[in-house]
């Protein structure tokens, strides 16, 4: 299992990035380190990976996670993570597992006719 591609936008100190993961010639995973500055943003990505963690055991074990209370599972964010000077910020990861890419999104709109709460989605597609 890892992750084949990070999309952000708007989201903390975070503009715009997209990142596709290399492999090497053996179609392994190549590692990664992330290194940055205090307040890059780096802990808002990592804090996002470990939500989509939690959406695909939520759906492997619909019985009941210790992260999740019944079909409650929630989300602590602040509206200041969407980046100054914009209304929306969007997350979106994508990951490979046992040859089925898994997506998860995570908006945030500051627009009055949609909720202040976070909507997250977690799709699976066979690739």
């Amino acid at each position: 299992m890892y992750l084949k591609h990070i999309s952000v936008k708007s989201y903390g100190p975070i503009e715009n990035l997209s990142y596709s993961f290399r492999e090497d010639e053996k179609g392994n995973p190549v590692p990664l380190a992330i290194i940055g500055k205090n307040g890059c943003g780096k802990t808002l990505l990592f804090a996002n990976i470990v939500d989509m963690f939690v959406e695909m055991k939520r759906q492997i074990y619909p019985q009941g996670i210790l992260e999740v209370n019944e079909n409650n599972y929630y989300k602590v964010g602040n509206l200041s993570y969407i980046k100054s000077g914009t209304r929306t910020s969007e997350v979106k990861l994508e990951l490979l597992a046992s040859g089925k890419k898994t997506t998860y999104i995570d908006v945030m709109s500051l627009h009055l006719s949609h909720s202040s709460n976070r909507s997250q989605s977690l799709s699976t597609k066979s690739h």
